[in-house]
């Protein structure tokens, strides 16, 4: 992630700043036996001035105390920037770490709500599967109900057809009986009739 690429940053930046800040410190005490090496010298020098008698040697000596002052103000200088380096390499790198822990705890965290969202994911795909799996028994079940149903029904036609069947047959009986009734009737009645003309 982002957050993870920017820590990896700021950790490389940390270890630059520390190989940075020993490099100066290095350099710093390199300076400081320089400068005491050369005070040391000036020391010799100013003895050797006090000591001289001739003024042309005490001339050069004094060239040369001279030309030791402004190599030890020059050093000296060094030193200090060297310091201040040090010092602003010691605040950069504080910054840095301090950052570094931020994100470390935003990347934790981070990474907590990721697995807190994926836990809720496969419990949602999990109660998803499970009431799909409990659709497809009901779907089932209703088709089940659904051909039971259909199959009453087919048989219920057929019934109601084979009882229609039957009362037709039987009013058609019965319509042919009274049809055979009324012609023996009304051929007796005939027969009456002729026999009592």
């Amino acid at each position: 992630t982002e957050q993870e690429r920017r820590l990896a940053a700021l950790e490389l930046e940390g270890q630059c700043m520390d190989s940075l800040k020993k490099h100066y410190e290095t350099t710093i005490e390199k300076l400081e036996l320089e400068v005491a090496a050369l005070e040391r010298e000036r020391e010799q020098l100013q003895q050797k001035t006090a000591t001289s008698e001739s003024e042309a040697a005490t001339r050069v000596l004094r060239e040369r105390a001279r030309k030791l002052e402004t190599a030890i103000a020059r050093l000296r200088t060094e030193a200090k920037r060297a310091t201040d380096e040090v010092d602003r390499c010691g605040g950069l790198q504080a910054r840095a770490q301090q950052d570094a822990r931020r994100l470390r705890a935003e990347v934790e965290e981070a990474r907590k709500r990721r697995g807190e969202l994926q836990k809720r994911l496969q419990k949602r795909d999990a109660d998803h599967a499970r009431a799909a799996r409990e659709w497809k028994r009901e779907a089932k079940r209703l088709k089940r109900d659904n051909e039971r149903v259909r199959g009453e029904k087919t048989k219920l036609v057929q019934r109601f057809a084979r009882q229609e069947q039957t009362q037709a047959r039987q009013l058609a009986e019965t319509r042919n009986a009274l049809r055979r009734a009324r012609a023996q009737a009304y051929g007796a009645n005939a027969a009456t009739d002729k026999a009592a003309a």
